[in-house]
Protein backbone atom coordinates (compact mmCIF):
# COMPACT_ATOMS: atom_id res chain seq x y z
CA UNK A 1 0.00 0.00 0.00
CA UNK A 2 1.22 3.44 -0.86
CA UNK A 3 1.35 5.81 2.09
CA UNK A 4 0.41 8.81 -0.02
CA UNK A 5 -2.36 9.06 -2.58
CA UNK A 6 -2.40 12.08 -4.91
CA UNK A 7 -5.62 14.09 -4.64
CA UNK A 8 -6.98 15.56 -7.84
CA UNK A 9 -8.91 18.83 -7.80
CA UNK A 10 -12.66 18.36 -8.04
CA UNK A 11 -12.76 20.54 -11.17
CA UNK A 12 -10.88 17.78 -12.99
CA UNK A 13 -13.41 15.17 -11.95
CA UNK A 14 -11.12 13.71 -9.31
CA UNK A 15 -11.64 13.06 -5.61
CA UNK A 16 -12.31 15.98 -3.30
CA UNK A 17 -11.49 15.14 0.28
CA UNK A 18 -12.98 16.76 3.32
CA UNK A 19 -10.89 16.64 6.50
CA UNK A 20 -13.44 17.21 9.26
CA UNK A 21 -12.79 16.92 12.97
CA UNK A 22 -16.04 14.94 13.26
CA UNK A 23 -14.45 12.23 11.12
CA UNK A 24 -11.29 11.85 13.24
CA UNK A 25 -10.79 8.74 15.38
CA UNK A 26 -8.07 8.36 18.01
CA UNK A 27 -6.40 4.94 17.97
CA UNK A 28 -4.81 4.44 21.39
CA UNK A 29 -1.35 2.91 21.74
CA UNK A 30 1.29 3.06 24.45
CA UNK A 31 4.09 2.09 22.09
CA UNK A 32 4.42 3.72 18.67
CA UNK A 33 7.26 1.42 17.66
CA UNK A 34 4.97 -1.58 18.04
CA UNK A 35 2.47 -0.30 15.47
CA UNK A 36 3.40 -0.49 11.80
CA UNK A 37 1.79 2.44 9.99
CA UNK A 38 0.98 0.36 6.89
CA UNK A 39 -0.66 -2.33 9.02
CA UNK A 40 -2.64 0.36 10.83
CA UNK A 41 -3.99 1.87 7.61
CA UNK A 42 -4.79 -1.60 6.24
CA UNK A 43 -6.66 -2.48 9.44
CA UNK A 44 -8.68 0.75 9.28
CA UNK A 45 -9.64 0.21 5.64
CA UNK A 46 -10.53 -3.43 6.30
CA UNK A 47 -13.20 -2.11 8.67
CA UNK A 48 -14.23 1.13 6.96
CA UNK A 49 -13.64 0.28 3.32
CA UNK A 50 -10.83 0.72 0.82
CA UNK A 51 -9.73 4.32 0.42
CA UNK A 52 -11.62 5.43 3.55
CA UNK A 53 -8.47 6.42 5.50
CA UNK A 54 -7.65 10.03 4.57
CA UNK A 55 -4.98 10.72 7.21
CA UNK A 56 -3.03 8.89 9.91
CA UNK A 57 -1.07 11.21 12.21
CA UNK A 58 0.90 10.25 15.36
CA UNK A 59 0.01 12.47 18.31
CA UNK A 60 1.58 12.92 21.79
CA UNK A 61 3.11 9.43 21.90
CA UNK A 62 -0.27 8.13 23.08
CA UNK A 63 -2.42 7.75 19.98
CA UNK A 64 -2.80 8.09 16.23
CA UNK A 65 -5.39 10.46 14.81
CA UNK A 66 -7.02 8.70 11.88
CA UNK A 67 -9.27 10.72 9.57
CA UNK A 68 -12.03 8.71 7.87
CA UNK A 69 -13.97 9.66 4.74
CA UNK A 70 -17.25 10.34 6.59
CA UNK A 71 -18.67 10.59 10.09
CA UNK A 72 -20.91 7.52 9.96
CA UNK A 73 -18.07 5.29 8.77
CA UNK A 74 -15.81 6.54 11.56
CA UNK A 75 -18.26 5.10 14.11
CA UNK A 76 -17.34 1.59 12.92
CA UNK A 77 -14.00 1.91 14.74
CA UNK A 78 -15.54 2.70 18.13
CA UNK A 79 -15.60 -0.98 19.11
CA UNK A 80 -11.83 -1.17 18.74
CA UNK A 81 -9.33 -1.90 15.99
CA UNK A 82 -7.51 -5.20 15.63
CA UNK A 83 -3.99 -5.12 14.19
CA UNK A 84 -2.50 -8.59 14.03
CA UNK A 85 -3.08 -10.25 17.40
CA UNK A 86 -3.49 -6.94 19.25
CA UNK A 87 -6.65 -4.92 19.73
CA UNK A 88 -6.50 -1.15 20.20
CA UNK A 89 -9.11 1.08 21.79
CA UNK A 90 -10.55 3.83 19.60
CA UNK A 91 -12.42 7.04 20.44
CA UNK A 92 -13.91 9.58 18.10
CA UNK A 93 -12.26 12.97 18.54
CA UNK A 94 -15.54 14.86 18.92
CA UNK A 95 -17.45 12.08 20.64
CA UNK A 96 -19.14 12.84 23.93
CA UNK A 97 -18.65 9.27 25.12
CA UNK A 98 -15.43 7.67 26.32
CA UNK A 99 -14.37 4.18 27.34
CA UNK A 100 -13.81 3.94 31.11
CA UNK A 101 -11.78 1.04 32.50
CA UNK A 102 -11.48 -0.29 36.05
CA UNK A 103 -8.30 -2.24 36.72
CA UNK A 104 -7.86 -5.38 38.85
CA UNK A 105 -11.43 -5.51 40.13
CA UNK A 106 -12.33 -8.71 42.01
CA UNK A 107 -14.41 -10.98 39.79
CA UNK A 108 -17.28 -11.13 42.30
CA UNK A 109 -17.99 -7.39 42.16
CA UNK A 110 -21.21 -7.14 40.16
CA UNK A 111 -21.62 -4.94 37.12
CA UNK A 112 -24.54 -3.11 38.74
CA UNK A 113 -22.20 -1.92 41.50
CA UNK A 114 -19.92 -0.34 38.90
CA UNK A 115 -22.85 1.29 37.10
CA UNK A 116 -24.25 2.61 40.38
CA UNK A 117 -20.88 4.09 41.34
CA UNK A 118 -20.54 5.85 37.97
CA UNK A 119 -24.14 7.09 38.07
CA UNK A 120 -23.44 8.52 41.50
CA UNK A 121 -20.68 10.61 39.95
CA UNK A 122 -22.96 11.91 37.19
CA UNK A 123 -21.68 9.49 34.55
CA UNK A 124 -24.14 7.69 32.27
CA UNK A 125 -23.16 4.17 31.16
CA UNK A 126 -24.10 3.81 27.48
CA UNK A 127 -23.75 0.05 27.09
CA UNK A 128 -22.86 -3.20 28.79
CA UNK A 129 -20.01 -3.61 31.24
CA UNK A 130 -17.38 -5.78 29.54
CA UNK A 131 -14.72 -8.03 31.04
CA UNK A 132 -11.29 -8.21 29.46
CA UNK A 133 -9.65 -11.61 28.95
CA UNK A 134 -6.10 -12.82 28.67
CA UNK A 135 -4.90 -13.39 25.11
CA UNK A 136 -6.13 -16.70 23.66
CA UNK A 137 -7.91 -17.50 26.90
CA UNK A 138 -11.36 -17.39 28.49
CA UNK A 139 -9.87 -16.30 31.80
CA UNK A 140 -10.66 -12.74 32.94
CA UNK A 141 -7.74 -10.46 33.88
CA UNK A 142 -9.71 -8.22 36.28
CA UNK A 143 -10.31 -5.29 33.92
CA UNK A 144 -13.88 -4.07 33.34
CA UNK A 145 -14.60 -1.47 30.69
CA UNK A 146 -17.67 0.30 29.37
CA UNK A 147 -18.61 3.24 27.18
CA UNK A 148 -19.78 6.22 29.21
CA UNK A 149 -21.23 9.66 28.58
CA UNK A 150 -19.86 12.55 30.64
CA UNK A 151 -21.94 15.53 31.62
CA UNK A 152 -20.69 18.85 30.18
CA UNK A 153 -19.36 19.99 33.56
CA UNK A 154 -17.31 16.80 34.09
CA UNK A 155 -14.01 16.65 32.23
CA UNK A 156 -12.42 13.68 33.92
CA UNK A 157 -12.84 10.99 36.57
CA UNK A 158 -10.44 10.61 39.50
CA UNK A 159 -7.57 8.15 39.17
CA UNK A 160 -9.19 5.70 41.62
CA UNK A 161 -12.58 4.72 43.02
CA UNK A 162 -13.50 2.67 46.08
CA UNK A 163 -15.49 -0.57 46.09
CA UNK A 164 -16.54 -2.85 48.93
CA UNK A 165 -14.57 -6.12 48.91
CA UNK A 166 -14.38 -9.13 51.22
CA UNK A 167 -11.36 -7.46 52.86
CA UNK A 168 -13.22 -4.17 53.25
CA UNK A 169 -13.37 -0.95 51.24
CA UNK A 170 -10.50 -0.74 48.71
CA UNK A 171 -9.46 1.65 45.94
CA UNK A 172 -9.08 0.55 42.32
CA UNK A 173 -7.45 2.30 39.39
CA UNK A 174 -9.70 4.12 36.92
CA UNK A 175 -8.48 4.86 33.38
CA UNK A 176 -10.06 6.67 30.45
CA UNK A 177 -8.90 8.73 27.49
CA UNK A 178 -7.68 12.29 28.09
CA UNK A 179 -7.80 11.71 31.84
CA UNK A 180 -6.63 14.60 34.00
CA UNK A 181 -5.94 15.17 37.65
CA UNK A 182 -9.19 16.32 39.20
CA UNK A 183 -10.65 17.29 42.55
CA UNK A 184 -12.18 14.28 44.27
CA UNK A 185 -14.99 16.46 45.63
CA UNK A 186 -16.34 18.33 42.60
CA UNK A 187 -14.28 16.84 39.69
CA UNK A 188 -12.93 20.23 38.67
CA UNK A 189 -9.60 20.24 36.83
CA UNK A 190 -8.79 23.71 38.18
CA UNK A 191 -7.85 22.57 41.69
CA UNK A 192 -7.41 19.52 43.92
CA UNK A 193 -9.47 18.60 46.95
CA UNK A 194 -7.16 20.38 49.42
CA UNK A 195 -8.23 23.70 47.86
CA UNK A 196 -11.77 22.81 46.83
CA UNK A 197 -14.32 25.55 47.59
CA UNK A 198 -16.84 22.83 48.49
CA UNK A 199 -14.70 21.13 51.14
CA UNK A 200 -15.05 22.23 54.76
CA UNK A 201 -12.20 22.36 57.27
CA UNK A 202 -12.78 20.34 60.43
CA UNK A 203 -10.74 22.81 62.49
CA UNK A 204 -12.04 26.27 61.64
CA UNK A 205 -15.29 25.08 59.98
CA UNK A 206 -14.62 27.26 56.95
CA UNK A 207 -14.82 26.21 53.31
CA UNK A 208 -11.98 26.17 50.78
CA UNK A 209 -9.28 24.12 52.53
CA UNK A 210 -8.69 20.99 54.61
CA UNK A 211 -7.54 20.83 58.22
CA UNK A 212 -3.96 19.99 57.18
CA UNK A 213 -3.65 23.43 55.57
CA UNK A 214 -5.65 25.25 58.22
CA UNK A 215 -4.13 28.37 59.75
CA UNK A 216 -6.14 28.00 62.92
CA UNK A 217 -9.46 28.91 64.41
CA UNK A 218 -10.56 32.39 63.28
CA UNK A 219 -10.12 35.19 65.78
CA UNK A 220 -13.31 36.15 67.55
CA UNK A 221 -12.43 39.83 67.10
CA UNK A 222 -11.22 40.27 63.50
CA UNK A 223 -12.48 36.91 62.13
CA UNK A 224 -9.09 36.15 60.54
CA UNK A 225 -6.79 33.20 61.12
CA UNK A 226 -3.17 32.79 62.18
CA UNK A 227 -0.71 35.32 60.77
CA UNK A 228 -3.55 37.19 59.08
CA UNK A 229 -5.04 38.18 62.44
CA UNK A 230 -5.11 41.98 62.72
CA UNK A 231 -5.68 42.31 66.45
CA UNK A 232 -2.72 40.35 67.83
CA UNK A 233 -4.47 37.11 68.73
CA UNK A 234 -2.36 33.99 69.14
CA UNK A 235 -3.69 30.79 67.60
CA UNK A 236 -2.40 27.39 68.60
CA UNK A 237 -3.44 24.46 66.39
CA UNK A 238 -2.77 20.74 66.44
CA UNK A 239 -4.51 17.82 64.74
CA UNK A 240 -7.03 17.23 67.50
CA UNK A 241 -7.39 20.37 69.60
CA UNK A 242 -7.46 24.00 68.59
CA UNK A 243 -7.21 26.65 71.27
CA UNK A 244 -7.31 30.37 70.61
CA UNK A 245 -5.66 32.68 73.11
CA UNK A 246 -6.37 36.33 72.46
CA UNK A 247 -4.31 39.18 73.85
CA UNK A 248 -6.78 41.34 75.68
CA UNK A 249 -6.07 44.57 77.62
CA UNK A 250 -5.32 44.10 81.28
CA UNK A 251 -8.38 45.02 83.25
CA UNK A 252 -7.65 46.44 86.66
CA UNK A 253 -9.89 44.76 89.15
CA UNK A 254 -11.36 47.08 91.77
CA UNK A 255 -9.94 46.51 95.23
CA UNK A 256 -12.21 46.49 98.20
CA UNK A 257 -11.73 49.55 100.35
CA UNK A 258 -10.04 48.79 103.61
CA UNK A 259 -11.41 50.51 106.68
CA UNK A 260 -9.03 51.04 109.50
CA UNK A 261 -10.35 50.86 112.91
Amino acid sequence: MSLSRPVQPSSNGGEKRSFKKECVVKVRTSNFSKVNIVDLIDAVENVCGEGSCFACIPRSQTHYEVTINNEETSKLLCEGLKIGDDKYMCDRLCETTVVVSFMNLPSYIEDREIIARLNGHGIEVMGEVNRRYYARSKCCDGTRFMRCKFLPNIRSLPYAMKFETVEGMQSFRVIHSDQQRVCWKCYSIDHIITNCPDVRCRVCKRFGHVSYNCKGVPCTICDKCGDECECGSIVQTDNKLDEQICDTPNIVQPHSEQVCC
